[in-house]
Order: structure tokens, then sequence, then C-alpha cells
């Protein structure tokens, strides 16, 4: 635990506002795997963590901190030492109840429109840093996208890893989908970065 306290009161240091739909779609998670006893685990674990922003009365497109946001997923791996397959599968299933996810529904018809509308909600629920597509090769089945300025720990890069593939896998209308993240910030680059490929 006083790792993770030491932890969190750096990521509280770091600037940034995420909505609270995020918040929700993970604490939803939380609950379908482990109830809601596991969820009342959590979230005494996140106010043991000094966040005084009550759990229970999160609002979808409000803003809260992305550091309570962290907190919440680092907790939980804590809290049922979960692996980073676990974080990974955080990520990746929380777009089932994300209004991310369904409102970029609409798009799923097109990889190359779901990847360009994926850049515009990225500025709609996160009030810093910048996702790009850098490179977009449905002929040789891949996609290169780069996430700059969200630089608050390295478990939440195997998050949105996780997050990032369900929404290829969608749009791409398959499971045969990889990610592998190619930079990270945590390992002396600039940005992160992650290649998509597919079959």
């Amino acid at each position: 635990m006083a790792d993770l306290k030491e932890a969190i009161e750096k990521i509280k240091e770091i600037p940034g506002n995420v909505r609270g739909d995020i918040i929700i779609s993970n604490l939803l998670y939380i609950r379908s795997k482990k109830g809601d006893i596991g969820l009342n685990k959590v979230k005494e674990k996140v106010k043991e963590l000094n966040f005084s922003q009550s759990l229970d009365k999160i609002r979808a497109l409000e803003w809260y901190p992305e550091s309570l946001s962290v907190s919440i997923i680092l907790s939980a791996k804590e809290v049922f030492n979960w692996t980073e397959k676990d974080v990974f599968e955080m990520g990746n299933s929380s777009t089932k109840t994300s209004f991310i996810m369904k409102a970029l529904m609409r798009y799923f018809i097109s990889i190359d429109k779901v990847f360009e509308e994926a850049s515009r909600y990225w500025d709609k629920y996160f009030d810093f840093g910048k996702l790009n597509i850098l490179e977009k090769d449905k002929k040789n089945k891949r996609i290169v996208i780069s996430v700059e300025g969200h630089n608050f720990h390295p478990d939440i890069c195997i998050y949105q890893a996780g997050f990032m593939l369900k929404i290829a896998q969608l749009s791409i209308g398959q499971k045969e989908v990889e990610i592998k993240e190619t930079k990270c910030f945590f390992k002396g680059d600039n940005c992160h970065e992650y290649l998509i490929t597919w079959q």
C-alpha cells in the first residue's frame, strides 16, 4: 500500500481531467468481475489514497481529475492482485459500457472513419494530451497510433492498449487483431506509440 500511496501522490501532481464516463465504465467493469463486495473494496482503497470525491456520485459528462481515474485502475490491480493481462482486459472490456464507444458505433462500418473520429473523441473526453493516427495502411493491414501527454503510470499504457484493441476489433470486424506498444514515455520515448496489425 505504501508504494501505491507514493505513486498516487506523484500522479496527483500531473494536471489533466477526464469525463466521468470513463470512470463509470471502469467501476461497472469491476462490479461485473468482482461484484458489489469487490467494488466496495476498491472504493475503500481509493478513499485511503486521500480522494474526497464520492465514486457513487460520478456523472458521465462532468470533468474529474485523471489521477482519480488512474487510482481506480491501480487500486483494483492491488486489491485483486491483478496482472498486466487483467489490466489489459479491463481496458478492452470497459468499452462495453462507455458512452464514447456508443458514440463511435455509427462509424464501425469504416476503419478509416472510426480512427479519424477516435482522435476527435479524445479531445472531447480528455482536456489534455492528444491521440494521433500516424499511419493507416489497409493494404498491409497496419495502423500506428500515438498518444502524447498522457504520462501517468506504466499500467495505463496497458489499459489503453486494451481499449484501442477493442476499437480496432470492432471496426475491422474480426478478432484476429494484435496491438503492441512500440514506444513508451516510461522507456524514454517522447510519446506512447501503438502498432495495430491484423490478418
